[in-house]
């Protein structure tokens, strides 16, 4: 994996990285090769340097899950410290109905200009989820009760950006945006890069407010 330890990383490189982590632990599962063991912990001490000087929200969403990935991995309170703090951070900017009297904003992650809320909501409720699973397994019920009640809101949140059959009426051909996810409550645009992040975060969610659903043919259906 490449680092590029001169200048200032950009968010971008450093989502991308972060996909890279998890796309190779992800491979190496089964053989858990020390190689890439050492070279995903490389990569963590960069992008933790990279947090400590910058934190984009976003790129912080994607690093977190890296770190729970490889938390999994390696059991190393290193990353699971690092991945709680990144969500605690994500946590505190979910406008709550304590904070905003709009309830069509309830849920969304206003990491951006002040009131500014849109389907970039979904890459953080998909970081707070596995968050969620995380701070279940480790016992950790502060974060437990805090992750699931953003993680819900988040979801609630997502789910109303979904143009539905009844809130197509205006649009012309409603086959064509039959599903999709608004850019915001106001901005009736579809991006299908954030359609799947939307995907995935509900997703996410389920799994880890309802558990994994069985698949056809296990015991449970027989």
């Amino acid at each position: 994996m490449k680092l590029n330890n001169g200048g200032e990383s950009q968010p971008e490189s450093v989502v991308a990285g972060a996909w890279g982590m998890r796309a190779l632990m992800s491979w190496d599962e089964s053989a858990r090769d020390a190689a890439i063991t050492a070279m995903v912990e490389r990569a963590r001490v960069h992008y933790q340097s990279w947090y400590e000087r910058e934190g984009e929200p976003r790129a912080s969403a994607a690093l977190a899950r890296a770190l729970m990935q490889l938390y999994d991995r390696t059991n190393d309170a290193r990353c699971s410290d690092l991945a709680f703090s990144i969500l605690d951070r994500i946590a505190a900017l979910q406008v709550t109905p304590a904070a905003c009297p709009m309830p069509e904003l309830w849920g969304s992650i206003n990491a951006g200009q002040p009131g500014v809320v849109g389907s970039d909501s979904a890459a953080y409720v998909s970081a707070l989820a596995e968050g969620l699973v995380l701070a279940r397994r480790i016992g950790d019920r502060q974060r437990v009760e805090r992750y699931e009640r953003a993680v819900r809101l988040g979801t609630r949140f997502i789910l109303q950006l979904e143009f539905t059959e009844a809130g197509c009426f205006y649009v012309r051909t409603p086959r064509d945006a039959l599903g999709g996810v608004r850019m915001s409550p106001w901005d009736h645009r579809i991006r299908v890069d954030r359609c799947g992040d939307a995907l995935e975060s509900l997703i996410e969610a389920r799994a880890a407010l309802f558990g994994e659903p069985a698949r056809r043919g296990d015991s449970a259906h027989r």
